[in-house]
Parts: C-alpha cells; sequence; structure tokens
C-alpha cells in the first residue's frame, strides 16, 4: 500500500472562528492545488481520500481532487490533532486498497508517520503546512513495517512540476 500523507496547507488567522471553522488562506489554497498538481504528475491514482472533518483539511482534500480528479474521500476524526495516531493506523490496516492520501493536522501527522516507520510515536520527522509525504506499506499495515519515500515542501513539489505560483 502506498500512503501519501497531506499536512493542510496555511489557514486563516481568527480569532472569531473556533479552530474547527478555520478555512484555508488563499495562499494554503493554492498550496492545495501545488500539492494535487504535484501528485497528478506522478500518474498516480489515488484510490481513496481519508481527511480530517476540520474546514481547512476538508478545503485542502477539496484543492487537490480540483487536480487529481475525483476520488471516493472519507472524513476521519482519527485525522484530528487531538486523536490518537495509533487510530488511524488501526484503521488503515482494515483497508484493502493500494493508493491512500491522508490530509490532516500536525503533531498528528508526525507521530503517524512515525509509528509507520519506527513503531514509535515520539515524531522523528516534521510535517510542515502543505507539506506531502510518501510510504511504502505492507497490507495490512503494521507499526514500524512502512518506508518513507519522500516528504517533500511546497517549494520542493512546485520546482519538480516547474510551476511558477507563489504558493
Amino acid at each position: 500500500m502506498t500512503i501519501f500523507v497531506l499536512r493542510h496547507g496555511d489557514a486563516v488567522e481568527n480569532p472569531a472562528l473556533h479552530d474547527s471553522e478555520r478555512p484555508l488562506s488563499e495562499v494554503g489554497r493554492r498550496q492545495g492545488i501545488t500539492a494535487g498538481r504535484f501528485l497528478r504528475s506522478l500518474n498516480v491514482s489515488i484510490s481513496m481520500i481519508l481527511v480530517s472533518p476540520l474546514v481547512r483539511a476538508q478545503q485542502m482534500a477539496a484543492a487537490v481532487k480540483q487536480e487529481i480528479g475525483e476520488v471516493s474521500t472519507s472524513a476521519t476524526e482519527y485525522l484530528t490533532a487531538s486523536s490518537e495516531p495509533r487510530q488511524i493506523l488501526e484503521h488503515l490496516a482494515r483497508l484493502n486498497i493500494s493508493n491512500l492520501l491522508l490530509v490532516g493536522h500536525e503533531p498528528h501527522l508526525s507521530k503517524a508517520i512515525s509509528l509507520l516507520i519506527s513503531g514509535s510515536g515520539a515524531p522523528c520527522v516534521e510535517m510542515k503546512k502543505a507539506s506531502l509525504a510518501c510510504l511504502d506499506a505492507p497490507a495490512p499495515v503494521e507499526q514500524g513495517k512502512a518506508i518513507l519515500r519522500w516528504l517533500l515542501t511546497t517549494q520542493q513539489m512546485q520546482a519538480a512540476i516547474g510551476s511558477t505560483d507563489s504558493a
């Protein structure tokens, strides 16, 4: 199973909004489009998107889908920043799909990636806003058995696809 992990992009800072309601900024929306274009450039067919129910993560997934086309998408509390990273791994272990995209938040994503590659929940990677990671994992998914293939920032994705957008 190939697991792509995407942190949401830049979000609006508005103290009047509850954290769960904060939308992507215009920069964040462009970051999502860049991630989608990069995924499209890989010629990989994403089988499913699992996404946090928070607005900015939902908008990030929508921006990616704008570039890669319609994909089955499911919101899950297992991708919120306050959830236990082991829960998403247990959920992944029950899936039988080839290419999956997870869209969520920090520090949850770094902890989940660390569990996948090292078996430890202590973060060994850092997911910057709008960064995208690629992992290869056995099916069913097991802690400590995945391999981190790459981890890219928005700027690195832009360079790879030849984009001059200032996301």
